[in-house]
């Protein structure tokens, strides 16, 4: 039978993938902890709706990095952003690097928590790929927060990094290495 995976299943898949089970399987092991529903009509729509809408946020996400990077613009900061989930599988070809070469410096945004995506990107980026050789100052991660995020609206702003937090981040950066030019706000 065809189920769609609602959690990643060692050895079976991933979170959203359809894949072919025994009925056995499914009605003794996936559908007790919940981790598959069998492929309907209704079903493949739901899938479809939760792909729509993450798609959505991850391009409100990289939207108001952009801005962020605009605005560091206006104080004289040249920032690069890029869109890590374009570089799948992970950056196999070394464009993060290649910008790190042109900057320097180098900055981790995830809503994921401490030490999740950020330090696995931060891992491939400076030691397997070398990128520690092109570093004028320490590399950075800003994850979300250590919490789950709260309900309603502003649960996600206090939670996962928000628009000022990667224009902080980022100033900070770079008056640790020019003082002078780029003085603190507060």
């Amino acid at each position: 039978m065809k189920v769609i995976l609602r959690e990643d299943v060692k050895t079976l898949g991933t979170k959203g993938q359809i894949v072919n089970v025994s009925d056995g399987y499914y009605r003794n092991f996936l559908a007790p902890k919940k981790l598959a529903i069998p492929v309907t009509d209704s079903s493949l729509k739901e899938l479809e709706t939760e792909k729509k809408d993450l798609d959505n946020k991850n391009k409100r996400n990289l939207a108001h990095a952009k801005e962020q990077a605009e605005k560091l613009s206006k104080v004289g900061i040249e920032a690069e952003v890029i869109d890590v989930q374009s570089l799948l599988p992970f950056d196999i070809h070394g464009k993060i690097v290649e910008s790190l070469k042109k900057t320097s410096r180098i900055l981790f945004v995830d809503e994921d928590v401490p030490g999740g995506t950020t330090a696995y990107m931060l891992q491939k980026v400076i030691e397997e790929q070398g990128g520690y050789y092109h570093l004028d100052s320490a590399p950075r991660t800003l994850p979300g927060a250590e919490h789950r995020p709260a309900y309603g609206n502003d649960g996600d702003y206090w939670s996962k990094p928000n628009a000022e937090a990667i224009f902080d981040a980022v100033y900070e950066m770079m008056h640790e290495v020019e003082p002078g030019r780029f003085p603190r706000f507060r």
